[in-house]
C-alpha cells in the first residue's frame, strides 16, 4: 500500500508568535511548500491541525492536548495506511530523497524509521506505521506527550547517513524553523533551494 502524508500543524506557535503554517515564502504559504513536497513522495497528504485548513484535508486531534503524538495518532487513525510519512509545519525545506531513504530503511518488523541529522533524532520527520496505532493511543491516555516516549514501546529503525543524497538537501530538509530569526534565514534559504529544486 502506498503511504500518506502527515503535516503536523497544530502547535501554538508561541517563539515565533503568529501561526508557522501560514507564513509567507516567496509565493507560496509555508504550508503550502511542505505540502507540495511531501505530496510527491505520496498523493495522499493530509494535515493535523484543530483549525480550519482551507484546500487541505484537515484531520483533528480525537485525543485532545496530546502535542504532536495526538497528532500522528489522528493521522494514523484517519489514512488507515500501512505507513505514515511525517513532516512538522515549521520545516519549510523537507526533501523527497530524503524520505525515499526512510522508507527504503525499513525492515519487517520495523514500526518507526526515526532519522538522526547532526547526532540528534528528528522524531517528527520520521515515518510510522499503522500498527503504532495502539501503542500511541495507550501512551496519550497516560498523559504522555513526547514522541520519543513511543519509541520505548515499538520497533525502531535509526537512519543515520542517507546515501548519495546530498549534504546541503540534508541541511535544509532538517532545517527548523521557530523563532522570526529562523524565518529570516529561511527566506534567505529559499532563493538557494528554489535554484537547487526548481520550483
Amino acid at each position: 500500500m502506498t503511504p500518506a502524508g502527515l503535516i503536523l500543524a497544530g502547535g501554538g506557535s508561541t517563539r515565533m508568535g503568529q501561526d508557522k503554517a501560514g507564513l509567507p515564502l516567496g509565493d507560496k504559504t509555508v504550508l503550502r511548500l511542505i505540502y507540495e513536497q511531501l505530496n510527491k513522495v505520496t498523493s495522499h497528504v493530509v494535515v493535523n491541525s484543530n483549525v480550519e485548513r482551507n484546500g487541505y484535508e484537515n484531520v483533528s486531534d480525537v485525543i485532545q492536548d496530546g502535542g504532536p503524538l495526538a497528532g500522528i495518532h489522528a493521522g494514523l487513525l484517519h489514512t488507515e495506511a500501512d505507513w505514515l510519512v511525517v513532516s512538522a509545519c515549521d520545516t519549510p525545506f523537507i526533501s523527497k530523497e530524503v524520505y525515499e531513504v526512510l522508507l527504503q530503511s525499513k525492515g519487517p518488523n520495523t514500526q518507526v524509521v526515526v532519522p538522526y541529522y547532526q547526532g540528534r533524532h528528528q522524531p517528527t520527520s520520521a515515518i510510522f506505521h499503522q500498527s503504532c496505532l495502539a501503542p500511541l493511543e495507550r501512551i496519550l491516555q497516560e498523559g504522555e506527550r513526547k514522541v520519543s516516549r513511543l519509541f520505548d514501546e515499538v520497533q525502531v529503525q535509526p537512519v543515520v547517513t542517507y546515501g548519495s543524497v546530498p549534504a546541503p538537501i540534508l541541511e535544509e530538509h532538517f532545517f527548523n524553523m521557530n523563532t522570526l530569526q529562523d524565518y529570516e534565514e529561511a527566506k534567505q534559504m529559499l532563493k538557494t533551494s528554489q535554484a537547487r529544486r526548481h520550483l
